[in-house]
Protein backbone atom coordinates (compact mmCIF):
# COMPACT_ATOMS: atom_id res chain seq x y z
CA UNK A 1 0.00 0.00 0.00
CA UNK A 2 1.30 3.43 -0.91
CA UNK A 3 2.63 5.55 1.92
CA UNK A 4 -0.21 8.37 2.98
CA UNK A 5 1.46 11.91 2.31
CA UNK A 6 -0.89 14.31 4.20
CA UNK A 7 -0.85 18.19 3.53
CA UNK A 8 -0.58 20.26 6.67
CA UNK A 9 -1.25 23.65 7.23
CA UNK A 10 -0.19 26.10 9.90
CA UNK A 11 -2.94 25.48 11.99
CA UNK A 12 -2.51 21.68 11.79
CA UNK A 13 0.71 21.98 12.42
CA UNK A 14 -0.14 23.72 15.64
CA UNK A 15 -2.56 21.07 16.44
CA UNK A 16 -0.10 18.51 15.76
CA UNK A 17 2.70 20.36 18.55
CA UNK A 18 0.18 20.74 20.92
CA UNK A 19 -1.22 16.66 21.10
CA UNK A 20 -0.56 14.57 17.98
CA UNK A 21 -3.89 12.64 19.80
CA UNK A 22 -5.84 15.59 18.92
CA UNK A 23 -4.65 16.10 15.74
CA UNK A 24 -5.37 12.32 15.33
CA UNK A 25 -8.97 12.70 16.12
CA UNK A 26 -9.22 15.58 13.63
CA UNK A 27 -7.60 14.70 11.12
CA UNK A 28 -6.80 10.87 11.06
CA UNK A 29 -9.80 9.22 12.54
CA UNK A 30 -12.20 12.57 12.02
CA UNK A 31 -13.77 12.18 15.03
CA UNK A 32 -17.20 14.02 15.63
CA UNK A 33 -16.70 16.45 18.25
CA UNK A 34 -18.44 16.76 21.32
CA UNK A 35 -22.07 17.44 21.68
CA UNK A 36 -21.18 20.31 24.43
CA UNK A 37 -18.00 21.69 22.21
CA UNK A 38 -19.26 25.31 21.38
CA UNK A 39 -17.59 27.62 19.07
CA UNK A 40 -16.33 31.09 20.14
CA UNK A 41 -19.02 33.87 18.95
CA UNK A 42 -15.78 36.23 18.61
CA UNK A 43 -14.88 33.61 15.56
CA UNK A 44 -18.21 34.28 13.87
CA UNK A 45 -17.74 38.31 14.32
CA UNK A 46 -14.13 37.53 12.77
CA UNK A 47 -15.17 35.80 9.81
CA UNK A 48 -17.80 38.22 9.09
CA UNK A 49 -14.81 41.31 8.97
CA UNK A 50 -12.95 39.38 6.66
CA UNK A 51 -15.71 38.14 4.15
CA UNK A 52 -16.62 41.94 3.53
CA UNK A 53 -12.97 43.02 3.39
CA UNK A 54 -12.35 39.78 1.00
CA UNK A 55 -15.77 40.79 -1.18
CA UNK A 56 -14.37 44.31 -1.70
CA UNK A 57 -10.87 43.95 -1.99
CA UNK A 58 -10.40 46.38 1.54
CA UNK A 59 -11.94 48.96 -0.43
CA UNK A 60 -15.20 49.69 0.99
CA UNK A 61 -17.85 48.15 2.82
CA UNK A 62 -21.88 49.01 3.01
CA UNK A 63 -25.14 47.38 5.11
CA UNK A 64 -26.04 44.58 2.48
CA UNK A 65 -22.55 43.22 2.65
CA UNK A 66 -22.48 43.53 6.41
CA UNK A 67 -25.46 41.86 6.82
CA UNK A 68 -25.13 38.97 4.80
CA UNK A 69 -21.56 38.23 5.96
CA UNK A 70 -23.51 38.63 9.76
CA UNK A 71 -26.31 36.03 8.58
CA UNK A 72 -23.60 33.34 7.13
CA UNK A 73 -21.87 33.46 10.46
CA UNK A 74 -24.52 33.76 13.07
CA UNK A 75 -23.67 37.29 14.20
CA UNK A 76 -25.12 38.37 16.71
CA UNK A 77 -27.47 41.76 15.29
CA UNK A 78 -26.42 43.62 18.25
CA UNK A 79 -22.93 43.26 16.85
CA UNK A 80 -23.52 45.06 13.61
CA UNK A 81 -22.52 48.76 15.34
CA UNK A 82 -19.33 46.94 16.05
CA UNK A 83 -18.72 45.26 12.62
CA UNK A 84 -18.98 48.55 11.32
CA UNK A 85 -17.11 50.79 13.17
CA UNK A 86 -14.25 48.15 12.52
CA UNK A 87 -14.73 48.11 9.08
CA UNK A 88 -14.84 51.82 8.51
CA UNK A 89 -11.58 52.18 10.56
CA UNK A 90 -10.21 49.36 8.83
CA UNK A 91 -10.17 50.83 5.22
CA UNK A 92 -9.06 54.16 6.46
CA UNK A 93 -6.28 52.84 7.06
CA UNK A 94 -6.05 50.56 4.48
CA UNK A 95 -5.89 53.18 2.03
CA UNK A 96 -3.63 55.51 3.72
CA UNK A 97 -0.94 52.69 2.95
CA UNK A 98 -1.52 53.43 -0.43
CA UNK A 99 -1.30 49.88 -0.76
CA UNK A 100 -2.78 48.11 -3.70
CA UNK A 101 -5.09 44.76 -2.92
CA UNK A 102 -4.56 42.02 -6.14
CA UNK A 103 -5.65 38.50 -4.49
CA UNK A 104 -7.50 37.68 -1.36
CA UNK A 105 -7.96 34.48 0.43
CA UNK A 106 -4.77 33.19 -1.90
CA UNK A 107 -4.34 29.65 -1.59
CA UNK A 108 -1.30 27.82 -1.30
CA UNK A 109 -0.55 24.67 -1.82
CA UNK A 110 1.79 22.04 -1.98
CA UNK A 111 2.31 18.35 -1.94
CA UNK A 112 3.08 18.44 2.09
CA UNK A 113 1.53 21.83 2.34
CA UNK A 114 -1.99 23.73 2.29
CA UNK A 115 -2.69 27.56 3.47
CA UNK A 116 -4.58 30.63 2.48
CA UNK A 117 -2.95 33.90 2.23
CA UNK A 118 -5.43 36.72 3.66
CA UNK A 119 -4.05 39.43 1.34
CA UNK A 120 -1.40 40.40 -1.26
CA UNK A 121 -1.06 43.82 -2.42
CA UNK A 122 0.90 46.11 -4.34
CA UNK A 123 2.86 48.70 -3.60
CA UNK A 124 5.04 51.42 -5.42
CA UNK A 125 8.73 49.74 -4.25
CA UNK A 126 7.89 46.22 -4.43
CA UNK A 127 4.19 43.97 -3.34
CA UNK A 128 3.27 42.73 0.37
CA UNK A 129 1.88 39.56 1.60
CA UNK A 130 -1.23 40.48 4.68
CA UNK A 131 -2.31 38.89 7.57
CA UNK A 132 -5.42 40.27 9.27
CA UNK A 133 -6.65 39.67 12.96
CA UNK A 134 -9.37 40.50 15.26
CA UNK A 135 -8.19 41.16 18.78
CA UNK A 136 -10.01 42.07 22.04
CA UNK A 137 -6.92 44.82 22.77
CA UNK A 138 -3.62 45.40 20.90
CA UNK A 139 -1.00 43.56 22.45
CA UNK A 140 2.41 45.26 21.53
CA UNK A 141 4.28 42.21 23.34
CA UNK A 142 3.94 40.58 20.17
CA UNK A 143 5.98 43.03 18.22
CA UNK A 144 9.14 41.81 18.47
CA UNK A 145 7.93 38.21 17.48
CA UNK A 146 6.36 38.60 14.27
CA UNK A 147 9.42 37.99 12.25
CA UNK A 148 9.51 34.68 13.44
CA UNK A 149 6.55 33.93 13.14
CA UNK A 150 5.76 30.66 11.93
CA UNK A 151 2.36 30.99 10.05
CA UNK A 152 3.84 34.47 8.41
CA UNK A 153 7.29 32.72 7.48
CA UNK A 154 5.60 29.46 6.08
CA UNK A 155 3.97 31.53 3.66
CA UNK A 156 7.05 33.46 3.27
CA UNK A 157 8.34 30.40 1.66
CA UNK A 158 6.22 30.62 -1.01
CA UNK A 159 6.90 34.22 -2.16
CA UNK A 160 9.04 33.75 -5.25
CA UNK A 161 5.88 31.42 -6.61
CA UNK A 162 3.37 33.75 -5.41
CA UNK A 163 5.01 36.84 -7.15
CA UNK A 164 5.16 34.86 -10.58
CA UNK A 165 1.64 33.75 -10.47
CA UNK A 166 0.27 36.99 -9.67
CA UNK A 167 2.57 39.01 -12.00
CA UNK A 168 3.92 40.99 -8.67
CA UNK A 169 5.92 44.13 -9.73
CA UNK A 170 9.11 44.56 -7.79
CA UNK A 171 10.66 42.85 -4.43
CA UNK A 172 8.88 40.91 -1.88
CA UNK A 173 8.99 43.45 1.01
CA UNK A 174 7.21 41.46 3.58
CA UNK A 175 4.25 41.06 5.68
CA UNK A 176 1.66 43.38 6.73
CA UNK A 177 0.39 42.32 10.29
CA UNK A 178 -2.85 44.18 10.64
CA UNK A 179 -4.85 43.95 13.76
CA UNK A 180 -8.28 45.25 14.55
CA UNK A 181 -9.59 45.88 17.50
CA UNK A 182 -12.92 44.70 18.78
CA UNK A 183 -14.47 47.49 21.42
CA UNK A 184 -16.92 46.67 24.11
CA UNK A 185 -17.86 50.11 24.05
CA UNK A 186 -21.69 50.65 24.24
CA UNK A 187 -22.22 54.20 22.16
CA UNK A 188 -21.20 54.91 18.65
CA UNK A 189 -18.26 57.58 19.84
CA UNK A 190 -16.52 54.56 21.72
CA UNK A 191 -16.88 52.15 19.21
CA UNK A 192 -15.09 54.48 15.89
CA UNK A 193 -12.45 55.16 19.23
CA UNK A 194 -11.75 51.86 20.41
CA UNK A 195 -11.77 50.10 17.17
CA UNK A 196 -8.87 50.86 15.99
CA UNK A 197 -6.96 48.71 13.15
CA UNK A 198 -2.97 48.36 13.69
CA UNK A 199 -1.01 48.32 10.46
CA UNK A 200 2.19 46.45 11.51
CA UNK A 201 5.26 46.15 9.02
CA UNK A 202 7.02 43.39 9.19
CA UNK A 203 9.69 42.94 6.86
CA UNK A 204 11.28 40.19 4.80
CA UNK A 205 14.62 41.07 5.88
CA UNK A 206 14.28 40.21 9.34
CA UNK A 207 11.89 36.76 8.06
CA UNK A 208 13.54 33.46 8.57
CA UNK A 209 11.00 31.34 6.33
CA UNK A 210 13.76 28.59 5.53
CA UNK A 211 14.57 27.85 9.51
CA UNK A 212 10.56 27.79 10.08
CA UNK A 213 10.19 25.56 7.17
CA UNK A 214 12.54 23.20 8.23
CA UNK A 215 10.99 22.90 11.62
CA UNK A 216 7.11 22.30 9.61
CA UNK A 217 9.13 19.62 7.63
CA UNK A 218 10.06 18.16 11.58
CA UNK A 219 6.51 17.87 12.62
CA UNK A 220 4.94 17.15 9.31
CA UNK A 221 7.31 13.66 9.41
CA UNK A 222 5.66 13.45 12.58
CA UNK A 223 2.39 13.42 11.27
CA UNK A 224 2.86 11.12 8.23
CA UNK A 225 3.37 8.61 10.85
CA UNK A 226 0.10 9.04 12.04
CA UNK A 227 -1.50 8.69 8.59
CA UNK A 228 0.47 6.25 8.05
CA UNK A 229 -0.43 3.53 11.61
CA UNK A 230 1.37 5.07 14.05
CA UNK A 231 0.53 5.44 17.17
CA UNK A 232 -0.26 9.21 18.98
CA UNK A 233 0.15 10.22 22.06
CA UNK A 234 -2.28 12.37 24.45
CA UNK A 235 -1.13 15.50 25.76
CA UNK A 236 -3.19 15.76 28.75
CA UNK A 237 -1.34 19.55 29.40
CA UNK A 238 -3.85 20.62 26.22
CA UNK A 239 -6.53 19.80 27.49
CA UNK A 240 -7.99 23.23 28.45
CA UNK A 241 -5.57 25.17 25.66
CA UNK A 242 -6.73 28.75 25.78
CA UNK A 243 -9.02 28.34 28.89
CA UNK A 244 -11.15 26.07 26.22
CA UNK A 245 -11.64 22.06 26.15
CA UNK A 246 -10.86 20.27 23.85
CA UNK A 247 -13.17 19.44 20.95
CA UNK A 248 -12.46 15.78 21.61
CA UNK A 249 -12.46 15.59 25.33
CA UNK A 250 -14.47 12.68 25.81
CA UNK A 251 -12.39 10.74 23.83
CA UNK A 252 -9.57 10.54 26.41
CA UNK A 253 -11.79 11.18 29.52
CA UNK A 254 -14.32 8.95 28.95
CA UNK A 255 -17.16 11.94 29.76
CA UNK A 256 -17.70 15.84 27.94
CA UNK A 257 -16.01 18.54 29.80
CA UNK A 258 -19.75 19.46 30.95
CA UNK A 259 -19.65 16.28 33.15
CA UNK A 260 -16.62 17.37 34.91
CA UNK A 261 -17.85 20.23 37.23
CA UNK A 262 -20.28 17.84 38.71
CA UNK A 263 -18.30 16.82 41.02
CA UNK A 264 -17.29 20.58 41.56
CA UNK A 265 -18.39 22.95 44.52
CA UNK A 266 -18.41 26.17 44.88
CA UNK A 267 -18.51 27.64 48.51
CA UNK A 268 -19.01 31.39 49.22
CA UNK A 269 -19.31 33.23 52.53
CA UNK A 270 -23.67 32.49 52.51
CA UNK A 271 -23.14 28.92 51.94
CA UNK A 272 -20.66 28.61 54.65
CA UNK A 273 -23.10 30.68 57.09
CA UNK A 274 -25.92 29.09 55.88
CA UNK A 275 -24.54 25.67 56.72
CA UNK A 276 -23.56 26.67 59.82
CA UNK A 277 -26.87 27.58 60.81
CA UNK A 278 -27.92 24.24 59.88
CA UNK A 279 -25.54 22.63 62.30
CA UNK A 280 -26.34 24.77 64.83
CA UNK A 281 -29.80 24.04 64.68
Amino acid sequence: MAKAIPQLSYSSMRTALSCAKKYWFAKVAQTPKDPDYEESDALGLGKAFHQVLELTHHESYDDALIMGAMREHDVPPADKELLTAMLENYVVVHKLSGLKVVKCELKLEATNFVGFIDFVAQAENGWWMGDNKTAGRHDPSILPRLHRDPQLNLYAKFAERIGESLGMKGPFLGFRYRQSIKSKAKTAKGLREGTPTYDIVVPYSAMTPDEVWSNFLDVHELVTDLHNGGVAKPNYGACMEYFSPCPYFSQCHGHCFSADSLAVQVLTKESYEDADLLAGG
